[in-house]
């Protein structure tokens, strides 16, 4: 005879716990920023804070700049190679110890060597600034291609979201990328970097062939009868150095005073 009843057992059975085969949840992984991210993007939008455009912009300006330092630095060290510059300076001592055997009075000589040291002088000013601007054209040449590719690629990019709905960040370098783009080009076309190198470069040429045809008349004229005197050689030498003598710098001051009109009408007062 059974000791429980039919009723009594189903009672237990519902009392007693199930038993969950089934693994417990767990706990849903939810991620955490730093502070110093927080600051830089919202975590509600997704989007750059203000600290966030300012790193941004600050680390485009400084990457900007450690290129331009970088490609100055290449530049001066390829120079030489670049402009083909193949003058050797001499010293006073050097120029006096040439003239020793030419076939002239002591002044003349004094006059040769002050002519030599001129010329040595006015080849030096020019292949210094037309280095200069060779070096300046070369970074602005390179800035303006990579700061033109960055805001290509962010306007692509702008282009298929919408200005709207985009992230912010690209915005901010489509603006500073085109920023640099118009600041370096303005510089091309402001400081003439073309033209001043070409004025320089033919100015130095025609001083390297003035340089060159002193040091040759020094070692010819004292086994050369027909050579021209010293006297006459000093005369067209100075003849030379008037018609080379000129400023070689050329800026286009125009361009500012035409970008500085808008700004000047725009805080002008109105005429009653």
């Amino acid at each position: 005879m059974p000791i429980f009843s039919e009723p009594s057992l189903a009672m237990a059975e519902a009392s007693s716990p199930l038993t969950d085969d089934r693994p417990p949840d767990r706990p849903a992984v939810q991620s955490v920023r730093s502070p110093w991210l927080t600051r830089l993007i919202s975590p509600q939008s997704n989007q750059l804070t203000l600290v966030g455009h300012l790193a941004l912009a600050g680390t485009l300006l400084l990457g900007s700049l450690s290129l331009n330092v970088w490609m100055f630095a290449f530049a001066s060290s390829q120079e030489r190679d670049w402009l083909n510059l193949n003058t050797v300076a001499k010293t006073r001592a050097d120029s006096q110890a040439l003239v020793t055997n030419i076939q002239a009075t002591a002044a003349e000589r004094s006059r040769m060597v002050d002519q030599f040291m001129l010329i040595q002088a006015r080849v030096e000013t020019h292949v210094q600034v037309m280095g200069l601007f060779y070096k300046l054209n070369f970074i602005a040449l390179g800035t303006v291609g990579l700061a033109t590719g960055l805001a290509s690629i962010s306007l692509f990019f702008i282009s298929k979201v919408g200005w709207e709905q985009v992230n912010n960040a690209l915005i901010n370098l489509f603006i500073l990328s085109s920023g640099l783009v118009i600041f370096h080009s303005n510089l091309i076309l402001i400081f003439k970097f073309q033209d001043n190198i070409q004025l320089n470069g033919q100015l130095y040429t025609e001083y390297t062939q003035l340089y060159n045809a002193v040091l040759s008349y020094w070692a010819i004229q004292p086994s050369t009868p027909n050579s021209p005197t010293p006297a006459d050689f000093i005369l067209a030498t100075d003849q030379r150095l008037t018609e080379l003598g000129q400023i070689a710098l050329d800026f286009d001051v125009s361009r500012v005073s035409q970008w500085s009109q808008p700004l000047e009408g725009a805080g002008a007062e109105p005429s009653p």
